[in-house]
């Protein structure tokens, strides 16, 4: 699960084929301030397609509804559409994403795509985030969906997407694999994908502090482990990699702070500083030399993202961070402030991404 950011477009343009063998990234196209225009939409798909090639996607928007009425030359159509409309004129091999809490244009839009492009979908149910009325069952709702589809399960991905996996709220393995077997009897599903993250929106109030180092359990893959192990039909792993489902703000109200955040096998590994504004970004080198030093560093050989940690580590200075084709479509966004200079949080989103991606498929590959 990747917001469509330059640094995450990044770490899938430098992922190893090995790594790509082993996993499907869901894209989540952002609209920044909460709004997009028509070419806004088409050079998010530009520049995604760059970064991912021929191979399959998931698409899905965030921080806009899709059927927002959006101008194009035709009138206002939704946004959702010109987007399936982009990538389908762009040749992204993409398949698109409906919520089981979606409206009815939703669905109608997605269902549409899907009888077009013969690709499927997937159907997205955050379990935190949708009431179910009384009277109805996960199985009923996920029924209905299908029906309004007009599609068999066995063309849908089912994403069990429980977010963030709060500590005073975490659900129990017992329970999730509750949820997988209620959900499988609504259908073969083509798979059913179990999603979370134990990545906070923030390491402030402690979590780690300032000018430190702390290891954070990666509590998804231990509840997917387990849950794994309760259900009869196979469970495909699904996280947000080093980043929380919630957007940072652009630009944040304090901060941000230097951090380096880097997967290990039970862990996250998190080297944090102090806040860039105040002690600017040259700090990075001393906690890329953190990253390094861990016994379970993997060497600059790893990936494109342990490359860059070991640079740092070694100069304090950054490799060129990106291909450089893909800067060129910075220009074209509304939001034009992003862009992945050495040091910034964009840029070591990538970094991060980019590690994660090949650890966790690695570890899949040997589960």
């Amino acid at each position: 699960m990747l917001q469509d950011h330059l640094g995450e477009r990044t770490a899938l343009l430098r992922a190893s084929p090995q790594a790509w063998a082993q996993m499907t990234p869901l894209m989540e196209v952002v609209a920044r301030g909460g709004k997009m225009s028509a070419e806004s939409i088409k050079a998010h798909v530009r520049a995604l397609k760059q970064a991912v090639g021929q191979r399959p996607v998931y698409l899905d928007i965030k921080k806009l509804e899709p059927c927002t009425p959006t101008q194009t030359s035709d009138g206002e159509r939704p946004a959702l559409e010109i987007l399936h409309e982009a990538a389908r004129a762009r040749g992204l091999a993409f398949m698109p994403v409906v919520w089981t809490s979606s409206n009815e244009e939703h669905l109608g839009i997605v269902a549409n795509t899907n009888y077009l492009d013969s690709q499927g979908l997937a159907l997205r149910h955050r379990v935190s985030g949708v009431a179910i009325p009384n009277g109805i069952t996960l199985e009923s709702l996920l029924k209905a969906r299908l029906e309004h589809l007009r599609v068999d399960a066995s063309e849908v991905d089912l994403l069990l997407d429980l977010e963030y996996l709060d500590l005073d709220s975490e659900p129990s393995a017992r329970w999730v694999a509750g949820l997988v077997t209620q959900s499988a009897r609504a259908g073969t599903w083509r798979s059913i994908v179990l999603i979370a993250t134990s990545v906070p929106s923030s390491f402030g109030n402690g979590i780690v502090p300032e000018h430190s180092a702390k290891e954070l359990p990666r509590r998804e893959w231990t509840l997917w482990r387990n849950v794994v192990k309760r259900v009869e039909q196979p469970v495909a792993f699904g996280d947000y990699a080093v980043q929380n489902p919630v957007p940072p703000p652009n630009p944040p109200p304090i901060g941000p702070w230097a951090n380096i955040r880097y997967t290990l096998e039970e862990t996250l590994f998190v080297a944090r500083g102090f806040d860039t504004r105040t002690r600017g970004t040259d700090q990075y080198a001393e906690l890329s030399t953190w990253v390094t030093s861990h016994p379970s560093f993997r060497g600059g050989a790893f990936s494109h993202g342990d490359s860059e940690i070991a640079t740092w580590s070694a100069s304090g200075q950054p490799q060129v961070p990106l291909a450089g084709s893909m800067e060129d479509f910075n220009d074209d966004f509304e939001e034009s402030a992003e862009v992945a200079r050495p040091a910034s949080p964009t840029y070591w989103r990538g970094v991060g991404t980019s590690h994660h991606l090949e650890q966790v498929t690695e570890q899949l590959r040997q589960s």
